[in-house]
């Protein structure tokens, strides 16, 4: 089962209140080594995935056909290929009752929570992803071929507050970053009791997938 942290805020403000939920990611699930076999010789592996890669959304950066290394970047949205858990908030105001439920490494979202000291706050978050990703092709014998993918994540958040008039209160950028298989958290702040981030796989399954 995940494990669940709660941030509860409820504020006596003419009425106002509401409470927040953070749900981290299951990090257990993620922790594997990411390669696959082909039983060909890795001459013909190696020439066969360059043209499969470079239709992918992947850019090829370094190419080493001695070395058995090519080396590639993603950079964009980080919610398919990271998993930073749920968010949910619900405020209750003059307004009327709002709630908010939205994945962690969505790239963009706005949302409201309630302050025990601040009152309503407005939340402007940004997330963005930078896969830096080196696939390793090794000869087994003369026809076998292993590959790996080892993938870099670098993942970026912003956070801008503003105060239930609009009024920006302050902002907070952040950067982390793991390799495949890692879990990584970002420090305490008004998204969340410490985010938590772990791979989903599916940059190293389409890595992998691109090599027949």
């Amino acid at each position: 089962m995940r494990t669940v942290a709660v941030i509860v805020a409820a504020a006596a403000l003419a009425g106002c209140a509401g409470q927040s939920h953070y749900v981290l990611p299951d990090a257990q699930q993620r922790q594997q080594a990411w390669s696959k076999v082909v039983d060909r010789p890795r001459s013909e592996v190696w020439d066969a995935a360059i043209p499969n890669l470079g239709k992918q959304y992947f850019v090829i950066n370094n190419l080493d056909k001695a070395s058995g290394l090519i080396n590639l970047s993603y950079s964009g949205d980080p919610e398919r290929f990271v998993d930073c858990g749920r968010i949910t908030s619900t405020v209750t105001n003059l307004r009327g009752d709002r709630g908010y439920d939205f994945a962690a490494s969505k790239a963009q979202q706005n949302y409201e929570l309630m302050d025990l000291r601040y009152g309503l706050q407005i939340i402007n978050r940004r997330m963005s992803l930078e896969g830096r990703t080196n696939l390793v092709f090794e000869a087994i014998d003369a026809n076998r071929t292993k590959v790996t993918a080892n993938v870099r994540y670098v993942l970026t958040r912003k956070i801008m507050v503003y105060n239930g008039a609009r009024q920006l209160m302050g902002g907070k950028d952040g950067t982390i970053s793991f390799n495949s298989g890692q879990v990584e958290s970002f420090p305490p702040d008004a998204d969340s009791g410490g985010l938590t981030c772990v791979p989903t796989g599916a940059l190293e399954r389409d890595l992998l997938s691109a090599v027949n």
